[in-house]
């Protein structure tokens, strides 16, 4: 295959898979928006609770990692069918017990990641929510990936455009009298929606599995081979992003409330990138390339990646030209500026 056609199918691979994380960012950003609008204190006490839930989230999701990846190179020993139901099993019994272990470790968890005496209430009720619905995101995520390992990165898209309509409503709906718990049964409801969608679409072309089976050990090696890597990956930049949340919220209401507006704007602007960027290396680069072929489509994805990092710095950078507020300049582009400079 040509360079031209291989980046422009690469390209349309892409381009879905990062409006569809683009879409999740703006999703949280927009819950951000109209709990900020009701009380700067529930906006900041939203950064503690979010970071307990993505310490297990993010570290779950080495599961869709390793998943996507024995979906692209599948070993002999396993059929596709056989991942897809697997992966399944792993993901919703790791959402199950970490929603769980999330909602029982809420108390200390928040206190530790900083949220203050009159953060604690709010960052409690919308942790405990997001923790009893950790699940449905992790059947959604499973879904997804199943979708990308068919190069398929349009059916997440659309659900994610979906969930964010309906996150959008509950939002509006919920939000003004509810705060923080509403943004958070909002965003469930909305997730939820997105499962379902996916799902669906999954059954109608029959890659849905028939049967779950109980993952042996030969099933429990092939994931772990590649899970343990990102899941070290995943706890790296955890590390950093908890600090961060943690440092913010103990210097008061202000600073964690502004943090949280530069979080936002760093998911949209670089971490919404990086994904899908990952799922195309995971999905065109199969074992069963020769070598001059893995090198060839390497090279073209790391062209579709440079070009892609230059627009989204160039985004960035007009972002920050234009936002001339002395309150903003201080609070918030100066440690944008910082973490760009990583």
């Amino acid at each position: 295959m040509r360079a031209a056609q291989l980046f422009r199918r690469i390209v349309l691979f892409v381009i879905p898979g990062y409006l569809l994380v683009v879409v999740g960012c703006l999703a949280t950003a927009v819950d951000k928006a109209f709990v900020g609008h009701v009380s700067s204190l529930q906006l900041a006490s939203i950064g503690p609770a979010s970071s307990v839930y993505e310490m297990w989230t993010q570290t779950i999701r080495a599961i869709n990692g390793a998943q996507l990846a024995l979906l692209g190179s599948p070993p002999a020993e396993m059929s596709r069918a056989s991942i897809r139901a697997v992966g399944f099993v792993y993901m919703t019994s790791a959402g199950l017990f970490g929603g769980i272990a999330a909602f029982v470790m809420a108390p200390s968890a928040v206190r530790w990641f900083g949220a203050s005496s009159e953060m604690f209430p709010f960052a409690m009720a919308y942790l405990q929510v997001r923790a009893f619905f950790m699940v449905m995101g992790r059947v959604r995520d499973s879904c997804n990936v199943v979708c990308l390992a068919e190069k398929d990165s349009v059916t997440p898209f659309v659900a994610s455009v979906i969930a964010f309509v309906a996150n959008v409503l509950g939002d509006l709906l919920l939000c003004p009298k509810y705060g923080a718990f509403g943004a958070a049964v909002a965003t469930d409801v909305a997730t939820s929606v997105a499962a379902g969608f996916t799902l669906q679409s999954l059954r109608n072309s029959g890659l849905w599995p028939k049967k779950f089976p109980c993952p042996g050990r030969r099933e429990s090696r092939h994931f772990a081979k590649y899970a343990f890597n990102l899941f070290l990956s995943a706890v790296a930049l955890l590390m950093i992003l908890i600090s961060e949340t943690r440092l913010a919220s103990k210097m008061g209401t202000t600073s964690g409330a502004a943090h949280q507006i530069l979080d936002a704007i760093w998911r949209i602007a670089g971490l919404s990138l990086s994904l899908p960027m990952e799922w195309a290396g995971q999905t065109f680069l199969s074992k069963d390339l020769t070598g001059a072929e893995w090198r060839h489509i390497a090279s073209v994805i790391s062209a579709a990646s440079m070009c892609f990092s230059i627009l989204s710095a160039g985004c960035v950078l007009a972002f920050l030209r234009f936002r001339k507020r002395k309150f903003f300049l201080s609070q918030i582009c100066g440690p944008f500026q910082a973490r760009i400079l990583r």
